[in-house]
């Protein structure tokens, strides 16, 4: 009879695990607008919906792609968009609606900045709205009537710094009252008269009678230039004709015919200001920006000079547009002093050293030659040109004298 034999086996299987450094990316987003140096821009008010104002920039070291995003705005309405650009990306003014200065003269933005790993916030950036003579005078009330005292005439501008004089329009009888050009007040008499004010653009007017006030303002047709008249109790308003202003409709509007080429036309009083749009610079927007390109490599600032452009160039950079590097920013001249000479360097060594980097200690330094003789380089060694009577390779061997 035959017996099975069993046989048991451990088979041991090892592995060995080999661990591969990743790439990581550690680099955050960096601002460069706005940054500390960059916090504050204008614009006019009443600005057309959706301009832009201002470029936001931001850039990662590693080249990953950057998002930005408003975090926060204050006040929070009406609200402002940013669009991407070419290069950066534009803050917009409200899509729905103008921004003025009377209701909201400043704003503060803070941005976002993300390459999907690293989040960092901006500095804030402050949006100062510039003013525009656009509001009329106000008369504190719309009719005054006169009692036998003082009368004082008042009216307010919500522009900013424009000095409202007073002066009586109609003709004054038998000059029976006076009216104080700078504080509006009235010396008593008895008739009916109309009191205007005006900020050098904007015209307003009142009546003043020493009774009830009557009568109706659109009967002496007060809107010139074909401008319609309307009543507002004992005032009038104006609508005027394409290219006419004021109250009365006499002041011709300095945007028409549009004199900015390139850009958005507002009125300041009888004049013009152009707003610009991107790329575009001058009174009437016709100059192109020099900067717009982007003239200046490795990290340069562009500056606009007249109708070209300078660039500041960061450390190690030169020429004109910032694309030659500086041969001296290694600092190759080991004992001396580095000189640019166009591309190329030269080196003014210290005393003691020697060679085109000044890495090569001058053997003549410790005055080798003896008894008056003169050391001369010779290479990475020195020669000694002895004074008569004496030898050796350091003029330390007195000569023989002769029999």
């Amino acid at each position: 009879m035959k017996r099975l034999v069993h046989h048991n086996y451990v088979i041991t299987i090892s592995a060995i695990g080999i661990l591969l450094p990743l790439s990581v990316q550690t680099a955050a987003p960096v601002f460069s607008k706005p940054s500390p140096l960059d916090q504050q821009t204008s614009c006019f008010e009443n600005i057309a919906s959706s301009s832009s104002i201002y470029r936001v920039s931001a850039s990662d070291a590693d080249g990953d792609t950057v998002t930005v995003a408003i975090h926060s705005q204050n006040p929070s309405e009406p609200p402002f968009q940013l669009a991407k650009a070419i290069i950066g990306w534009n803050l917009m003014t409200p899509s729905s609606t103008t921004i003025d200065r009377e209701t909201t003269p400043t704003f503060t933005f803070v941005f976002n900045a993300s390459d999907g790993n690293n989040t960092v916030q901006s500095v804030t950036l402050t949006l100062i709205l510039t003013d525009l003579n656009d509001n009329s005078p106000h008369f504190t009330q719309s009719a005054y009537r006169v009692d036998p005292h003082l009368l004082t005439i008042r009216a307010t501008d919500a522009d900013v710094s424009n000095t409202i004089n007073y002066v009586i329009k109609e003709p004054i009888p038998n000059n029976m009252f006076s009216i104080d050009i700078n504080t509006g007040q009235i010396i008593l008499k008895t008739l009916t008269f109309t009191v205007e004010a005006s900020d050098g653009t904007h015209v307003n007017t009142t009546t003043v009678a020493t009774g009830t006030v009557v009568g109706q303002p659109c009967n002496s047709s007060p809107c010139l230039n074909s401008g319609t008249c309307s009543t507002n109790g004992a005032d009038f308003a104006c609508t005027c004709t394409l290219g006419w202003l004021g109250k009365t409709c006499n002041i011709t509007d300095p945007c028409i015919p549009s004199p900015c080429s390139n850009g958005t036309c507002y009125k300041s009083g009888s004049n013009y200001t152009c707003l610009c749009t991107e790329g575009w610079l001058g009174d009437t927007c016709n100059q192109v920006n020099p900067c717009e390109s982007s003239p200046c490599s490795n990290g340069g600032t562009c500056y606009v000079n007249g109708t070209k452009f300078t660039c500041s160039c960061d450390t190690g950079w030169l020429g004109e547009r910032c694309n030659s590097a500086d041969p001296c920013i290694s600092s190759p001249c080991s004992n001396g002093t580095c000189y640019r000479n166009g591309s190329n360097y030269k080196c003014s060594c210290n005393e003691g050293w020697l060679g085109d980097t000044c890495n090569q200690v001058n053997p003549c330094i410790s005055s080798p030659c003896s008894n008056g003789g003169t050391c001369y380089v010779n290479g990475t060694t020195f020669i000694c040109s002895c004074d008569a009577g004496w030898l050796g390779d350091m003029c330390n061997t007195g000569k023989p004298k002769s029999c």
